[in-house]
């Protein structure tokens, strides 16, 4: 993983636009599409209702995360939307436990394409733009001009992710640029999920994990019925927390000194987390990071160390 250091970071009450081209997208259909849906994954599946999502892991024997991702009920079955390189595996890994369900898995990576738009007026560029609906709440969509309008929570100004076929997504960035919502940096938008406590596959999330360890509290149930890794995360929840929490850090460190992902975060001696995302914040004009961890170091105000800079634990959102 690169470090996301000297970030350009867009300034307070900016909007702006990234291109999409690391995600990937399954569509999930099938008479038996729900049924085995509830019972591979993390969460509630069959009260979903169109147009609207829920956060979901695939988790192995051992509750560890081996995809996580928004999962989102379309009028045909699903849609799985994924970040990273885990598209690359995710329809090989699911269709390998299909015996006799009728479920098809449709790689859709190849003619979809997609641009995530940020900023306080991004609902208003966009309605004028695509004559989109409403999307009051956060995992809701809807239909816009032939895309798909997707509302997420993944920073704390309004984010909405449009995916749609390659062709009109590309006609949409260069109306963006038009609208005077220029293109920005993946790096800036890490710092954003940053300061939300937003988990990021790759950064906070990777097969190491279990979902309460990254802050996925919301993408587990625990009134479900039996799926992959279940045993595991009812024995956590019971047990109250995991040994490690997922924290936000304040960093003693100026925007040409960010410390890099995997660097130790200490109390004295001992090895209390690591760098898991790391940036330079222009909101809160202050180094921020993601850590996850240990309990006994996880409270707010806390005082760390990254190499020889204070670290503070902070809540989210910062």
């Amino acid at each position: 993983m690169t470090t996301h250091s000297n970030d350009p970071t867009p300034a307070a009450n900016q909007n702006f636009h990234l291109d999409g081209q690391d995600f990937g997208y399954v569509e999930i259909r099938g008479d038996d599409a729900q049924d085995y849906l509830h019972r591979q994954l993390s969460n509630e599946i069959r009260d979903l209702q169109p147009g609207v999502g829920r956060p979901m892991c695939y988790l192995n024997v051992q509750g560890r995360i081996r995809h996580y991702f928004n999962l989102w009920k379309t009028t045909e079955g699903y849609l799985a939307i994924l970040a990273g390189e885990q598209r690359r595996t995710f329809v090989e890994e699911m269709d390998r436990m299909v015996f006799r369900e009728k479920i098809e898995f449709i790689d859709r990576g190849g003619d979809l394409d997609s641009v995530v738009v940020i900023g306080p007026d991004s609902f208003s560029a966009l309605s004028r733009l695509l004559s989109m609906a409403p999307l009051p709440e956060e995992l809701e969509f809807s239909e816009a001009s032939g895309d798909r309008v997707f509302r997420v929570g993944w920073t704390q100004e309004p984010t909405f992710h449009i995916v749609g076929d390659r062709e009109r997504i590309q006609s949409l960035k260069s109306i963006l640029e038009s609208e005077e919502i220029p293109l920005g940096e993946w790096r800036a938008f890490h710092t954003l999920r940053i300061e939300k406590g937003t988990p990021w596959p790759g950064y906070e999330v990777n097969e190491t994990m279990i979902p309460y360890e990254c802050g996925l509290d919301e993408a587990v149930s625990l009134t479900k019925g039996c799926y992959v890794g279940q045993e595991v995360i009812a024995r956590m929840a019971n047990l109250g927390s995991p040994p490690r929490l997922l924290r936000g850090l304040h960093i003693d460190s100026n925007r040409d000194d960010i410390p890099e992902q995997g660097t130790p975060v200490r109390e004295g001696d001992i090895v209390a987390g690591e760098i898991l995302t790391s940036g330079f914040s222009e909101r809160l004009n202050a180094a921020v990071a993601t850590s996850s961890i240990r309990k006994k170091f996880s409270k707010e105000g806390t005082m760390l160390s990254v190499g020889d800079r204070a670290a503070r634990v902070v809540a989210y959102p910062m």
